[in-house]
């Protein structure tokens, strides 16, 4: 007999305070995270799921037709793969669901009043003796409306390695995508390098009577945020504790371009067209976005205009290009980091022919025409 599922209002109405506890340290109770992509109704789907080893489900659900990026919650069956999940309009959250619910003690359900959910998925995960669900069939159904049916096949599988050795904890989670193995190599050396060295700089301290006083912590995340085409759009999402005051954070970007020779990063200056004079355009629309936060160091002058390297981490996603930046970088620790993003529309003029940026601003137009 398979267990019944918790209610997914229950759980939905859990996720502010999940999200509020992300960064509390503590063994993640995940066990189990994948990517799907697929057409459900006959639209594009990505769904990047995650699940605890209770049961509780996480996942980030994005319709490219509407451009619409959902976050939910909710239950999946361990003996038949059913799954339940309650979605809502994603917060302004940190953008990474690893990072996210990587340092939650527990997911166990807290009393809380659940808001009515945007959109229900029922599904399946299909569990074989040999492959923990390389497909899932799903239904989306809105409030008041007709489900929509579709298959979601497994487009990547997720990493998560943790080490812990006395006082001293690192570990990194990541998407290893079958068809671009390249990649996928590419990506876990660099996390495996940058956790072997954050422990050997602390067991040196130890070694040589120094201490870690309360504790040296390093994750990171890194998350697809956007894919059109050939591109693929990631993040990785720093998260580190060497003592002092407070931990800190901060991003690295990847964009790709795969093909069948491999994958080519491609560098934010390629998004334009030669001679479109894009990094003074782009350094306005990004200041005065940022000036409308109220970000310190741009509202007092201390930072009037921006460079390149300034701009260096970025992402393409389904509403835009987006800029992201560390705590310190345009204000004080206590404003946290900034994001701005620049919808489609207003960089089309700058934009390089058959780039990225057409190759996303195409699925962008799609979604505005059917709106």
């Amino acid at each position: 007999m398979h267990r019944a599922l918790t209610p997914v209002r229950t759980v939905l109405g859990l996720l502010p305070l999940l999200l509020t506890l992300a960064f509390a340290q503590g063994q993640s109770p995940l066990a189990w995270r994948a990517l799907y992509q697929g057409a459900v109704g006959g639209e594009p789907v990505t769904l990047d799921l995650a699940i605890a080893d209770d049961g509780v489900a996480f996942a980030r659900l994005t319709l490219h037709a509407t451009a619409e990026t959902l976050d939910g919650a909710g239950r999946s069956d361990p003996d038949s793969g059913a799954l339940e999940l309650a979605f809502a309009p994603a917060t302004d959250a940190p953008p990474s669901v690893a990072l996210d619910y990587a340092f939650l003690r527990s997911t166990a359900a807290a009393a809380e009043p659940a808001p009515d959910p945007e959109l229900l998925l029922t599904g399946t995960r299909h569990l074989e003796w040999t492959d923990d669900g390389d497909e899932l069939t799903v239904a989306l159904t809105r409030p008041g409306g007709r489900p929509a049916h579709g298959t979601l096949a497994r487009s990547a599988q997720y990493v998560s390695v943790t080490l812990r050795e006395g006082r001293i904890e690192a570990g990194y989670a990541l998407p290893r995508f079958a068809a671009a193995p390249g990649l996928a190599r590419r990506l876990e050396t660099a996390a495996r390098e940058r956790m072997t060295a954050f422990v050997a700089e602390g067991r040196a301290l130890i070694d040589a009577g120094d201490g870690l006083g309360w504790g040296w912590t390093q994750h990171e995340a890194t998350d697809v945020m956007g894919a059109a085409g050939e591109y693929l759009s990631l993040l990785t999402s720093f998260y580190y504790y060497t003592g002092g005051a407070h931990p800190n954070s901060h991003a690295e970007s990847l964009l790709v371009r795969v093909t069948r020779d491999g994958a080519r990063a491609v560098p934010l200056a390629e998004l334009f067209a030669a001679g479109s004079g894009w990094l003074e355009r782009v350094g306005a629309l990004v200041l005065e976005d940022l000036a409308a936060q109220e970000a310190a160091w741009v509202t007092n002058g201390d930072v009037s205009e921006l460079s390149e390297a300034d701009l260096g981490v970025f992402t393409l996603g389904p509403t835009g290009l987006t800029f992201h930046f560390a705590p310190y970088a345009m204000g004080p620790y206590a404003q946290g980091p900034f994001r701005v993003t620049l919808p489609y529309a207003a960089l089309t003029a700058l934009a390089a022919p058959d780039g990225p940026l057409p190759a996303f601003a195409g699925e962008r137009g799609a979604a505005d025409a059917q709106r």
